[in-house]
């Protein structure tokens, strides 16, 4: 077995269906709460000052172009509404291409961009529109062909988002000072230019958000204040180098899985990690490590909002009881729990169909998956090929073997 530490041998009740996964993520932290009440009290001094200013004429407030009372002020509830929330929403595009457009500039490439439930993916080769339920956020995945010059490239692409916004300030002004806009036109603009400036802000203050993702203040802090959080998500994108690279699980570099698990502290980056490490341990066969890792992260999963990655883990889950447990009770149980089967890969689809028919002892019916699989493999991008061809020759051997064993 492999140096990669392991969260000890444990049980795993979620995993064998005795308990449910913990229904609510949160954890007390000091930390956290003084990042929860800066939060507070930036919305709260936002919101009090845009209702202060069309009120009053005290020469201190006199914003110039900016003032409310120009046009922000002057409509009422529904025009605010829709004010605020479409230039939210252009706010939240606006920062995430600018990180995209930061990677791109340090030559990363583009994965994916996600607009709250609106996810505009690359991962294929082809551009791919989707729905991604229970998301609310905004990400922007890029991909890294080597991790060399890491810190220097992350600095740029963390930066970018913030920056984006930065940006607006001033080309919002350029424009309110210009006289072309007037009426609603003119009120957008200054909403607009009120939430660059909240963006801009708010996304520099470091701390952990309940889903447990880091702002871009948290990732610049760790870059240039390194720590093992640093450390750890630098080893994240190590191995995620080699993943995509079409190396092997096993294969995988211990020393970098080593650094992926070694804090702590219920966020995205540690559930990661863990679920790095359950793929390593299922290619190894190892099924102890397998099962702590998986159960770590069906214990992580209630912070997981997105839907998607939730029905991995039922499908990982389902895979885990039926060829490592030989249970296909388990494993059916698990299965009824994936809501969009449609979503995955034709080959994971066909992992999960292989392994359950393994544990019901159709021994004929998965060597024909494994050979299907393996006729397929050409469809596949060329880097994944070869390996894929490899792992599942050589599961249709173990396969063979169990047939022999235990005929049907």
């Amino acid at each position: 077995m492999s140096s990669v530490p392991a969260i000890g041998r444990q049980a795993t009740p979620i995993l064998d269906l005795c308990e449910d996964p913990p229904k609510s993520g949160y954890v007390f932290s000091f930390r956290r709460l003084l990042g929860m009440v800066a939060l507070a009290i930036l919305l709260i001094a936002f919101g009090a000052i845009l209702a202060v200013l069309p009120r009053t004429n005290i020469p201190s407030f006199d914003l110039g172009i900016l003032s409310p009372s120009l046009g922000a002020g002057q409509f009422g509830p529904v025009e605010s509404f829709a004010a605020f929330f479409s230039t939210l929403l252009v706010g939240v595009v606006v920062h995430e291409l600018g990180h995209l457009l930061a990677g791109k500039l340090v030559g990363l490439s583009f994965v994916g961009l996600q607009i709250g439930p609106v996810l505009l993916s690359n991962s294929t080769g082809r551009l791919k529109l989707s729905l991604q339920k229970g998301s609310t956020e905004g990400f922007t995945f890029v991909s890294f062909k080597s991790v060399c010059r890491i810190c220097r490239r992350l600095r740029v692409v963390i930066a970018g988002g913030p920056l984006a916004n930065l940006l607006t300030i001033p080309i919002g002004y350029v424009l309110l000072a210009s006289g072309l806009l007037s009426g609603f036109g003119f009120a957008w603009t200054q909403w607009f230019v009120y939430i660059s400036a909240f963006f801009f802000v708010i996304n520099l203050v470091p701390f952990q958000t309940r889903s447990g993702l880091f702002t871009d203040g948290a990732r610049l802090k760790m870059l240039f204040f390194p720590s093992a959080k640093t450390y750890r998500w630098f080893a994240l994108f190590a191995v995620g180098v080699q993943h995509r690279a079409g190396r092997r699980a096993k294969l995988w570099n211990h020393r970098w899985l080593m650094l992926a698990n070694q804090v702590n502290d219920c966020s995205h980056d540690e559930f990661l990690g863990s679920f790095y490490a359950y793929l390593w341990a299922n290619d190894s066969e190892d099924e102890c490590a397998a099962a702590s890792y998986l159960e770590h992260c069906l214990r992580l999963s209630n912070q997981r909002s997105n839907a998607a990655i939730q029905n991995l883990l039922f499908l990982e889950a389902s895979v885990f009881q039926a060829w490592f447990r030989k249970s296909p009770e388990n494993c059916l149980k698990w299965r009824n729990r994936v809501s969009n089967w449609k979503a995955f890969p034709w080959f994971v689809v066909l992992r999960a169909e292989t392994a359950l028919l393994c544990s019901q002892s159709e021994m004929d019916k998965a060597l024909r998956n494994c050979e299907e699989a393996i006729s397929k493999a050409d469809t596949l991008p060329a880097a994944h090929r070869e390996n894929f061809r490899i792992g599942w020759k050589e599961w249709k051997d173990k396969i063979q073997e169990l047939s022999v064993q235990s005929p049907a």
